[in-house]
C-alpha cells in the first residue's frame, strides 16, 4: 500500500473524530445538559469533552473520545441518590432523574461512516488482486 494511502487514512480518521465531537457537543448544546452539578452556566461537561487518536506503526488504530463522569450520569439517569441498579431494573420512574442520552445515539449514527472510511484504502488493493486472480 502506498504512503499516502496511510496518510489520507489518518487524515479521514482524524477528520471522523473531529466531526463526532463536534456532534456530541452539539447534542449536549441541543439537551442543555452542559452544566456541572449545581454550577449554572458552567458548561464544565461542554468544556471536558476530547477526542483522542493513537497511531501505531505510523496508522491510526484508535480513537477515543473523554470526558468528566458526570456526563456518564447524565447519560443514564443516575446519581443524587439515584442507583444505576434503579435503571437497569426499570424502577427509574420514582426518581426524577430522568436519563438524557447524549453519547450514545450520536457515536451509533457517527459509527455508519466509520466502515468506508476504513476500508477505502483497501478498495484499490483488493480490485487489483482480483484482476491479479483471473484466468489470462
Amino acid at each position: 500500500m502506498e504512503q499516502t494511502n496511510w496518510a489520507q487514512l489518518n487524515n479521514d480518521l482524524t477528520t471522523w473524530s473531529k466531526e463526532s465531537k463536534y456532534a456530541l457537543l452539539d447534542r449536549i448544546e441541543q439537551l442543555k445538559i452542559g452544566d456541572y452539578k449545581y454550577k449554572k452556566g458552567d458548561g464544565a461537561g461542554e468544556k471536558s469533552v476530547r477526542n483522542y487518536t493513537r497511531k501505531r506503526y505510523d496508522v491510526i488504530d484508535k480513537i477515543s473520545f473523554r470526558f468528566i463522569r458526570y456526563m456518564v450520569y447524565v447519560e443514564k439517569g443516575v446519581g443524587r441518590g439515584v442507583p444505576i441498579e434503579s435503571v437497569r431494573n426499570g424502577n427509574a420512574s420514582k426518581y426524577k432523574r430522568v436519563a438524557k442520552p447524549w453519547f450514545n445515539p450520536v457515536i451509533e449514527q457517527k459509527l455508519d461512516e466509520l466502515p468506508a472510511i476504513v476500508l477505502a484504502p483497501y478498495a484499490g488493493i483488493t480490485l487489483s488482486n482480483l484482476k491479479n486472480a483471473l484466468i489470462k
